[in-house]
């Protein structure tokens, strides 16, 4: 009778010892293989430990780590064990169509899914859930390895939200940018004298319809060509202004001023 209850005692805590540690506090990447748990390893930095559970198929815990309880509230892990995962999650799936969902796939790796916090407020949670099936295909275990990544979908909302805003604003400066661009261009194109830009190799950049005018050249001709092509010679200082005689597409000289200026960037 003796030998029977030693017996009893050491399977009991042999069995305890097994669902302690298929509980245990790991770090959250899973490795899973025929149904089996190869390798749990979270980031080489990070110091979160995922939600572990031991779970009957009607939902019921049976066993938790303090993870776990922390995620959804518990002060306890006793608090947590005896209570039902359909309470803890918001998922539209119903508890039997999860159920169904993970006995068709043995596993669900990264599984996502709204979790309930004691307080009520909902947390998102990222799961990979093993099932455990007798000889007849029926559930009979759940384990399960929970993280919550509220806190990063958070940061991620809040990033994308000023991404948003960003993209505003630049689509308004763009807006009044080319508005600006439009007022200016139109300024350009009425004034009565001829203007044109060079850089510093005395290539024209710009011309406006008045230097078209005046000149005899498309701007698209001008542009690209050095000023010469307007210019025969210089013809001195008149009154602080630049005389030269300017040369028009068909050949003929007439005398202007030249007024100019330097501008950069």
């Amino acid at each position: 009778m003796a030998d029977n209850q030693s017996f009893e005692s050491a399977e009991s805590e042999s069995r305890y010892r097994f669902l302690r540690a298929a509980v245990a506090d790991y770090h959250y990447h899973v490795q899973v293989e025929g149904g089996r748990v190869l390798k749990k390893i979270h980031g080489a930095n990070c110091e979160v430990v995922t939600g572990d559970y031991l779970a009957a198929p009607d939902g019921e815990i049976l066993l938790c780590n303090q993870a776990f309880a922390d995620i959804f509230g518990f002060s306890r892990t006793e608090d947590a064990v005896g209570s039902n995962l359909s309470n803890l999650y918001g998922h539209p799936l119903t508890w039997p169509g999860f159920v169904k969902l993970l006995s068709e796939n043995k596993v669900l790796d990264r599984y996502e899914r709204a979790g309930r916090h004691s307080d009520g407020t909902i947390r998102h949670v990222i799961e990979t859930i093993l099932g455990t099936f007798d000889a007849q295909g029926s559930l009979v275990r759940i384990k399960g390895y929970v993280y919550d990544d509220t806190d990063s979908r958070i940061r991620e909302s809040r990033l994308h939200g000023r991404n948003v805003e960003l993209e505003q604003v630049v689509l308004q400066r763009t807006r009044d940018l080319r508005e600006k661009h439009e007022h200016l261009r139109a300024v350009w194109n009425s004034a009565f004298d001829a203007i044109i830009t060079i850089d510093s190799q005395g290539i024209i950049e710009t011309a406006n319809r008045a230097t078209e005018r005046m000149f005899g050249y498309a701007s698209t001709e001008m542009i690209g060509q050095n000023v010469r092509i307007l210019m025969q010679y210089r013809a001195g200082m008149i009154g602080g202004a630049l005389q030269i005689e300017r040369r028009p597409h068909g050949g003929t000289r007439v005398k202007c001023a030249l007024s100019h200026g330097v501008g950069g960037i």
